[in-house]
């Protein structure tokens, strides 16, 4: 006998539709804190160009609420350097 399938997803060439189809229950994967003590010494230490980085990068990672794997490679890069400063844990 056949076994019914259904569809995992519709297809009209998206692949965010698909995502939200494997995923239907959206929620905020990244459950990363800021520590503020290790922020400001960074901040302060830095230029104003850094300044200006610092804050994009901050607001890129604070903005994620997709899983780690579908993230863009601009989000990535953003929330391993945070990482790396230890501003991101």
């Amino acid at each position: 006998m056949a076994k019914e399938t259904k569809p995992r997803a519709v297809k009209n060439n998206n692949l965010g539709s698909f995502v939200d189809a494997v995923t239907p229950e959206p929620k905020v994967v990244l459950e990363n804190y800021l520590d503020y003590s290790e922020l400001a010494a960074v901040y302060k230490s830095s230029t104003a160009e850094q300044k200006i980085y610092l804050n994009q990068m901050i607001e890129i990672a604070l903005s994620t609420t997709k899983q780690e794997q579908f993230l863009s490679l601009g989000e990535l890069i953003a929330l391993n350097t945070l990482r790396k400063l230890k501003i991101l844990v």
